[in-house]
């Protein structure tokens, strides 16, 4: 699907859709459970049903009403080919909690998860008693033999999702567990995980920051929760206010449980001199004069295709750094930016680990989201604030904000 976005002028109020990256962590550890757990507010993107497709096929039965999600854990394969989709999260959270069964099972997926490096866990998971055998370090996975605890040291340096997957399954082991992170990168989404564990009852013992012990032979306790907004979907959001809001301009229901690295945005939103107010949540967004700014994405690097288009309007060039963690996204999100806000008439030049956005006019083009949810709606800010611009691939916002065309169409976009 393509979709063309005109500038526009943009008012009103706008709900993001739930945390994935909550609502899928929430999910393993209800399937994990010994008993019901209740999710409400459940993300219904691509990602999140493919977490819920993995832990139906693991064993969960699963029920839906008007309320959310109602979950009966415990392991039980009952599909020992398990898709993941598109979603990284999915599968690097899923595989350690499948090998958790002890039985031969093979995990794919499809689309831009084809080109995401697996091969880690080959070298994690034979410590830990499992056989794997990939791809040349790519889907599909073929797991042999059951998790066991175990002392290992990982390199958190290219993905923190591996690890968030080993954090929630060695509980279930028979014996325990030492888990030391080297390099770690994307903390927030550790932060997260830990959090989402520890509201099920289960505890892991932190010998300093990122070195843990964890006890063998827990129990996940049903929970009943509301799942978090999403802060990554609301980045755009708030940028789109910062870019094209007119008049009363609010974001709501930001006030979430969890830790959420996107909330980062918050920052460059005001050192660029965007005015915001939040009232229990809900954040109130003034257009104003944007100035250039700084900002180290390294823990949030979902954050540089909103506030590339964001530097685009700004007073001077802005400096987004942690470059090195945007090649083995759903594009290499770097190189995408680069190429495609470069279409539109923004440049950008890629310097080590420095993104140097110059703002400019820009201009109407054609722009390739390359199959990158994140990328479409970024094309989507630049035309709002500049040209109208033709998104190729716009569903791919389908993987994390399905509504997300038809929310901008609420605040007064204009598209055709």
């Amino acid at each position: 699907m393509d979709i063309t976005v005109h500038p526009s002028l943009l008012s009103g109020e706008v709900t993001p859709p739930s945390s994935k990256s909550v609502f899928q962590r929430l999910v393993a550890g209800s399937l994990l459970s010994n008993g019901t757990s209740h999710i409400g507010n459940p993300a219904y993107c691509d990602d999140g049903l493919a977490s819920v497709g993995m832990a139906a096929s693991l064993g969960a039965e699963i029920e839906e009403d008007e309320s959310g999600l109602h979950i009966q854990g415990g392991l039980k394969v009952r599909n020992p080919e398990l898709s993941a989709g598109e979603s990284g999260l999915g599968i690097r959270l899923f595989t350690p909690i499948a090998a958790l069964c002890g039985e031969a099972i093979t995990i794919n997926g499809s689309g831009t998860l084809a080109g995401r490096p697996m091969g880690i866990f080959e070298k994690v998971l034979p410590e830990l008693g499992v056989q794997v055998k990939t791809n040349n370090g790519s889907i599909p996975l073929h797991l042999r033999g059951k998790l066991r605890g175990g002392s290992i040291q990982l390199d958190g340096s290219l993905t923190s999702q591996v690890i968030s997957g080993l954090l929630m399954a060695l509980p279930l082991c028979g014996e325990d567990s030492r888990l030391e992170i080297l390099n770690p990168t994307s903390t927030p989404y550790l932060e997260m995980t830990l959090e989402v564990i520890e509201s099920f009852g289960v505890h892991i013992e932190r010998e300093d920051d990122w070195t843990f012990t964890i006890p063998g032979n827990q129990i996940y306790e049903p929970i009943d929760i509301d799942c978090d907004a999403d802060w990554s979907a609301a980045a755009f959001l708030l940028v789109a206010g910062a870019i094209a809001g007119e008049g009363r301009y609010q974001v709501n229901n930001l006030d979430g449980v969890f830790t959420q690295a996107d909330h980062a945005v918050t920052g460059p939103l005001l050192f660029s001199g965007t005015r915001m107010k939040n009232q229990s949540g809900d954040y109130q967004v003034v257009n104003h004069m944007i100035r250039g700014f700084e900002f180290d994405a390294t823990d949030c690097p979902d954050l540089f295709p909103p506030l590339a288009a964001l530097a685009a309007f700004a007073d001077k060039p802005s400096i987004i750094t942690g470059v090195n963690r945007l090649v083995h996204k759903e594009s290499n999100r770097a190189k995408a930016i680069e190429e495609e806000f470069g279409a539109a008439g923004i440049p950008v030049a890629l310097e080590g680990d420095r993104m140097i956005i110059t703002p400019a006019d820009v201009v109407p083009c054609s722009f390739n989201s390359r199959g990158d949810h994140r990328m479409a709606m970024a094309g989507a800010l630049l035309a709002i604030g500049g040209a109208p611009i033709l998104i190729k691939n716009a569903d791919a916002v389908s993987k994390s904000y399905p509504s997300f065309f038809d929310d901008l169409i609420g605040l007064g976009a204009e598209m055709g």
